[in-house]
């Protein structure tokens, strides 16, 4: 079986779903420290001003608080998140099929669920709408106190004791690929080419959230490009 894991980004990237559908298993990694100014609580969108912009769910939390401990600081940053996406992809090709798929994704969310709740929820809701049969999980669920390589081995080993770990390029540069070796788990790196399409501006940016490119394509086009 093949595993990814991955913490649980808000409307991620492209390649954050290609490394899913290259997966049997997704493990959301919701017990591990929360890091501000990541992508765990914000994206890039196209802007009305055609150039990438930030887009970031408010939250409150307390240093060393895991993901699944932080929660939103406002209570209507859905709306104001809708509102934006609407205004920035209106003009986009497929904003009247894709639009009413967004705002019933948002409206499964609430204010009393924590970040990797409401991130998670997004994730597997476009899992769905791209026609993504991965099976997920939680890190949490398996109660696993270890840090860094072996935290990994032990979330697979209880998922498939002889299991592969499909990596991001990055783990090659931190990851020691001799205890993977000798708790028998094949270490594999994702192989991600960003397509490029049309975007709402003369210039492309690549890197920007699932939303750019859904909008830009349609659904049925991005599942197959994923």
């Amino acid at each position: 079986m093949i595993i990814s894991i991955h913490q649980p980004n808000y409307i991620p990237w492209i390649g954050y779903f290609h490394k899913i559908k290259c997966s049997d298993h997704i493990v959301f990694l919701d017990d591990v420290q929360y890091s501000k100014n990541n992508y765990i609580n914000r994206s890039k969108i196209l802007s009305s001003s055609k150039k990438p912009k930030w887009i970031s769910i408010p939250v409150s939390f307390k240093f060393r608080d895991n993901i699944n401990d932080v929660f939103t600081s406002e209570n209507n940053w859905i709306k104001k998140h809708l509102n934006i996406i609407e205004n920035y992809y209106k003009k986009s090709l497929y904003f009247e099929l894709v639009w009413p798929d967004i705002q019933k994704i948002y409206n499964k969310l609430d204010n009393g669920m924590n970040l990797s709740l409401i991130n998670s929820t997004i994730i597997i809701e476009i899992m769905s709408l791209l026609s993504i049969k991965t099976k997920h999980s939680f890190s949490s669920k398996y109660n696993i106190k270890s840090k860094s390589d072996m935290r990994i081995i032990e979330i697979i080993k209880n998922i498939d004791k002889n299991g592969t770990y499909l990596s991001g390029k990055g783990g090659s540069k931190y990851q020691d690929e001799v205890k993977f070796i000798k708790n028998n788990i094949i270490l594999q790196y994702v192989n991600f080419d960003h397509p490029t399409y049309n975007q709402l501006s003369e210039k492309f940016y690549a890197g920007l959230s699932i939303f750019d490119f859904v909008f830009n394509v349609g659904w049925k086009k991005a599942s197959t490009l994923v």
